[in-house]
Order: C-alpha cells, then structure tokens, then sequence
C-alpha cells in the first residue's frame, strides 16, 4: 500500500482559502468606495480625518485576514492528520498481512537400549547400574517452521545447527552448513531437515556425580522478504533437556536459551 500525500486537498484549500480572502477584499473594497467618494456631505473628504467608518472597514479587512489564515491553517492541520492515519493505515496492513515466520516446535526422535530391544552383549562395557531406558541410542531433531501472516516468504533461506554435550558453549552461533532455499505458504507449517544429534548419550550416561548434565543446544537463525519489500530475520537457540519423572518413556524439552531469540528487519542476507 503507497502512501497518498494528498496534494489536491491541499492545493484546494489554499485556493479556497484565497477565493475567500480575494471575495472579501472585494466587497469591503466596493463598499469603503462608495462611503469615500467625493461629495459634499462627505465631512471627512480632503480633512485628513480617519472616520468611525473607516476604522470599521480597517477592522473588517484584518479580521478577514485572520479568518483565511485559520483556514489555511486548518487545512494543513487536516493533510497532516490524513497523512498520519494513511501511515497507520499502511502498518497496519503491513503487520496483518505480512508473512511472519517463527519455530513451531520440534520433532524428535528419541532411541533408548529398551526401545532398540538390543541383545545383552551390547551391554559388555557399559556399567553395571545402565539403566536400559535412560540410555539414548539415537537422537534426531527436525525443526517445524511456521508462516503466521496473510502472505507467502519470498526468497527465504534458513540454518540450522547444533552444539553438543562436551563442546564449548559461545555467544557467536556459528553454522557449519550453508543457507538452504525454503518456503513457507501463508498460515502453514513446514519441516526442515532432520539434524543428528549423537552426542545425546552424554546426558544422562554421563558418569558425572549429582546430576551435573553438560548442555546440549540447537539453533537456527531464517531471513526472507515479505510481499511489501522488506527483508526479515528470526533467530532461535533452545536447550535441550531430558526428563522421566513420571517413570514412562524418557522424554526430550526444548526451553528457550539467551538472547539469540529473536525477530528483526535487516537489510543483510543470508
């Protein structure tokens, strides 16, 4: 939606303005005419002497200027607050219809030794006390991207990638891949690629007293254009946890970690 300045409405309160001034002026001019022609009951002809009459239609002029001066005046005042509510009217517009892509959630597939139903001589080396459904043979992660605007992405490009039990934890975010094309459909949800995560072990069979379980992340980051020419970027870090409180089957939760959250328009792309 292109913004309107709206030109005519003023260019047509400053004539009207000026058609009104210019009428005015007219008839006080007709009218100071007709009470200072020469005549010979005219008092004040030739003596130099202002009468009340003149003074009356000096008044008249200046209020007359005063008036086609608020006119004009109102006149701006009412191209600005069009043009304001024009602006309003396009954000608003632009923030319902636009695409806007954010994480959906994650499918995951978790493995234990109980589920993969593996004989006992895959046991020989692990201790004694493994418990068989606390440990995680395969972990894979696929991201659910989701499009909550009115309008599809154009030119979108994502990454995704990891940071395992063991590794350094940094603030940088770096990718190992390079960005991939996708494309999200107005209200619709798309998956991306499946990330292995093999290091998931670690964090129960860890050996380390008390629970000190090493962090484990994923992360990604999306930038794509909406149908307005504005270019937009999302970025997304989670921590993984695992929990079986309840005694059923071992269970992955993604919890939002530090600042790298977050949504933004930019000019720079992937």
């Amino acid at each position: 939606m292109q913004i309107k300045f709206r030109i005519p409405e003023i260019l047509f309160g400053a004539l009207l303005a000026v058609a009104v001034f210019a009428m005015g002026m007219m008839v006080e001019s007709s009218r100071h005419q007709l009470t200072t022609q020469d005549s010979p009951t005219n008092p004040s002809h030739g003596s130099g002497i202002v009468s009340p009459k003149d003074s009356e239609n000096k008044t008249t002029d200046w209020l007359l200027v005063i008036f086609n001066g608020l006119l004009f005046g109102s006149t701006v005042l009412l191209w600005n607050a069009n043009n304001r509510s024009a602006k309003i009217a396009e954000r608003t517009l632009v923030d319902l219809e636009r695409a806007f892509v954010f994480i959906d959630g994650f499918n995951y597939e978790l493995t234990t030794l109980a589920d993969a139903g593996i004989s006992e001589d895959v046991m020989e080396g692990l201790p004694p006390s493994t418990d068989r459904s606390l440990y995680v043979t395969r972990f894979a992660v696929q991201p659910r991207w989701k499009n909550s605007g009115n309008t599809p992405t154009r030119e979108m490009k994502i990454q995704v990638d990891c940071i395992l039990p063991g590794s350094v934890v940094t603030d940088d975010y770096r990718y190992k891949v390079s960005p991939d094309p996708f494309f999200i459909a107005p209200k619709a949800i798309e998956v991306s690629e499946t990330l292995e995560m093999p290091g998931a072990n670690a964090l129960i069979q860890n050996g380390m007293p008390f629970g000190l379980v090493p962090l484990m992340f994923i992360y990604g980051r999306a930038t794509y254009d909406d149908i307005f020419g504005k270019c937009h970027c999302i970025e997304w870090c989670y921590r993984i946890s695992f929990e079986r409180h309840d005694r059923k089957a071992l269970r992955a939760h993604f919890i939002q970690w530090g600042e790298y959250n977050r949504s933004y328009e930019t000019s720079i792309k992937n």
